[in-house]
């Protein structure tokens, strides 16, 4: 869903579109926190607090991309 935001420019309330990455993450870590609490039915909502990572791993796969450099 995110994705289809992100290209369509008359649903965002700004002109700048998420980045791809940030999308990623939060999207991974949101699965990784579902299949959490399906394992672990007793866990409840506390799998969720894994999706305050989904920031600082964007941050992190941002920099790390943008110091690869870049063959041609």
């Amino acid at each position: 869903m995110s994705w289809l935001i992100a290209r369509d420019r008359s649903l965002r309330d700004t002109d700048v579109a998420p980045h791809t990455v940030e999308i990623a993450a939060t999207t991974v870590t949101f699965l990784v926190a579902l299949a959490a609490s399906l394992i672990f039915p007793a866990s409840g909502f506390v799998p969720l607090l894994l999706l305050v990572l989904a920031e600082p791993i964007a941050n992190r796969l941002k920099r790390r991309r943008a110091a690869a450099p870049v063959s041609r």
